[in-house]
C-alpha cells in the first residue's frame, strides 16, 4: 500500500510540473529525484511516457516553436535542447525545418532599430557578433549583413 501511495504522490508531482509548462524526461527526472526515490520516479516516468504525457520529441518541437518571438539559429536551439536533456538526434530533428535566413533577418532588423551606421566595419562587427551569439551560421550571417547594409545603410542616391 505504501508503494502505491508513493507512486501516486510521484505521479501527482509530475503532473503538477507538466501542468505548469512542458518538460523533458530529463528535467522531470532531475526535479522529482530531489524529493522521491529514484526507482519510483523512473517507474512513474516510464508509465507517463507510455501514455504520451512525457514525450521528448513533442517537447523539442514545442520548445523550438515557442522561440519564434526571439529568433535564434539552429545551433543555439540545439544547445538549449541538449541542456534540457534532449538527445542530439531529437534536437536536430526539431530544428530541421527552421527558416534560419528569415530568423536572422528578423533578428537583425530588430537589432538595428534606432541605429545609423556609416562605418561598414563597425556595422559588420556589431551586428555580426549579435547574430553569432544568437546561434546563426556564418553563411547566414554574411548574407544577412549584406542584405541589411544594402537595404538600410547603403546610400544609392549618388
Amino acid at each position: 500500500m505504501a508503494k502505491a501511495s508513493l507512486s501516486q504522490r510521484v505521479r501527482v508531482a509530475a503532473e503538477r510540473l507538466l501542468a505548469y509548462r512542458p518538460r523533458s524526461h530529463q528535467e522531470l527526472l532531475k526535479r522529482l529525484n530531489r524529493r522521491f526515490p529514484k526507482e519510483t520516479v523512473t517507474e512513474v516516468l516510464d508509465q507517463l511516457q507510455s501514455v504520451g504525457l512525457v514525450n521528448d520529441q513533442e517537447f523539442a518541437m514545442r520548445w523550438v516553436a515557442s522561440r519564434t518571438h526571439r529568433p535564434s539559429g539552429r545551433s543555439k536551439l540545439v544547445n538549449e535542447l541538449l541542456a534540457k536533456g534532449i538527445t542530439k538526434e531529437t534536437a536536430q530533428k526539431a530544428v530541421i525545418d527552421l527558416d534560419e535566413e528569415n530568423g536572422a533577418l528578423r533578428a537583425a532588423e530588430k537589432a538595428i532599430r534606432g541605429f545609423s551606421y556609416t562605418d561598414y566595419a563597425k556595422f559588420h562587427r556589431r551586428l555580426g557578433q549579435h547574430l553569432y551569439r544568437r546561434g546563426f551560421q556564418t553563411n547566414t550571417i554574411r548574407h544577412t549583413l549584406s542584405k541589411i547594409w544594402e537595404d538600410h545603410f547603403l546610400d544609392t542616391s549618388h
